[in-house]
């Protein structure tokens, strides 16, 4: 029997299947179904001052089920500090799953209720703090602005003294909300405008117990090219660049593997994870829990039991008796730079009984090693890069790579 438990600085969980903050965990009903369906944890949506713009904010984004991506954001439901503190009340009154409240840092101007909040938070039986820190949200640069001006000189100036403060404001959050409360605290890494690797030892440092990787990316907006690239979300006239999903993972993997390797706290890896297979990958980049989000938007609670359960398959197919046999083992293969790459030579090579002289393996731009011979495919192993994309392109499995 495997065993799936997970210690997350020092928060027990039964499993690493964590329900992100997001507009899935705005509601107690939502906080149940997520239990019942075999989350161990739930992080709240983000909760905001009572004078915060984000609370008249309603819900809108397009959602392409086709390919589970999030394309887009004109709102969120956001939670008032006293919304956000009742829903962690009744929560702990009415479920057992861990509860995770998520505060944004809006800047060293709001530092005291922030802080605060999170004493409110531990009071009304939270077992962690997420601080949600993003230089976009801390500077409040450029959100003066309506659609289509422009920014000033002036609304640069204020971008550039921002990002230069943002390491300063996270490592005062942290600080101050360590000194304030007793539970856990998850630091949230911004994906972009930051050295994602820098910010995670600033975070480490200055006492954050975990990590949780990646927040949302800029990305883009769906747009209806056959109505003058009209935005294609309903009840919404304009929207800010955003991108969740599935295209978030190989950048939410890498960034997660990168922190994994300098640090020694707990990350949670969040971004795009669609299925077991990718949480079993998150995990052999070195996340120590996974959290989902654009899933339940688009499968509801239900892909998590299911998920729990093909994990547990796999493990015991792997002979895997605990998740820690295999998290981090994909970093003994992460370079350090471009200049640590190691290379085996290696040579395509054609089985010509299965070739069918399809043409496929001849289209790669960059290879200039093969050619069909009497309607069979050869590799002149002189001109051969040894890349495999040929192996890979092949529809009926006739070119294998083997070391030269």
């Amino acid at each position: 029997m495997v065993d799936l438990t997970t210690d997350l600085c020092g928060i027990q969980l039964k499993n690493p299947l964590i329900v992100a903050s997001s507009d899935a965990s705005r509601d107690i009903r939502q906080i149940k179904q997520a239990e019942q369906c075999g989350a161990s944890a739930v992080i709240i949506k983000g909760m905001l001052p009572p004078d915060a713009v984000g609370l008249s904010w309603l819900l809108r984004f397009y959602l392409d089920p086709s390919t589970k991506t999030v394309c887009g954001i004109a709102g969120g439901h956001m939670l008032s500090y006293d919304q956000g503190i009742d829903l962690i009340k009744t929560a702990k009154r009415t479920t057992n799953i861990k509860i995770g409240a998520n505060i944004p840092f809006i800047g060293l101007e709001a530092l005291d209720s922030f802080v605060t909040v999170a004493q409110r938070a531990e009071t009304a039986g939270a077992d962690f703090i997420e601080l949600n820190f993003s230089p976009q949200v801390s500077g409040h640069a450029g959100s003066h602005l309506k659609a289509g001006e422009l920014l000033s000189k002036t609304d640069v100036d204020m971008i550039q003294s921002t990002m230069e403060q943002f390491p300063h404001w996270v490592s005062v959050g942290i600080e101050a909300t360590k000194q304030a409360v007793d539970i856990p605290i998850l630091a949230k890494i911004c994906p972009e405008g930051i050295d994602v690797v820098a910010t995670a030892k600033i975070m480490e440092i200055h006492g954050a117990d975990a990590l949780d990787a990646i927040n949302i990316a800029n990305g883009s907006y769906k747009i209806d090219i056959f109505n003058d690239g009209q935005l294609m979300m309903t009840g919404a006239q304009n929207a800010a660049l955003a991108t969740a999903g599935a295209p978030l993972k190989p950048f939410a993997q890498g960034i997660v593997a990168r922190i994994a390797r300098e640090v020694n706290i707990p990350v949670v890896g969040t971004g795009g994870l669609l299925d077991w297979q990718d949480v079993v990958e998150m995990m052999m980049f070195g996340a120590t829990a996974v959290s989902f989000c654009t899933l339940l938007l688009v499968d509801g609670f239900e892909a998590i039991g299911r998920i729990e359960s093909e994990i547990s398959e796999f493990m015991e197919s792997q002979k895997y008796e605990r998740l820690e046999d295999f998290r981090g083992i994909a970093l003994q293969h992460l370079a350090p730079s471009a200049h640590a790459f190691e290379f085996v030579p290696a040579v395509a090579e054609v089985r010509e009984e299965l070739c069918t002289g399809c043409g496929v393996c001849l289209k790669p731009a960059h290879c200039l090693a093969i050619e069909m011979v009497d309607g069979t495919a050869h590799v002149r192993e002189e001109d051969c890069l040894g890349c495999g994309t040929c192996s890979v392109l092949c529809p009926v499995q006739a070119i294998a790579m083997h070391e030269a």
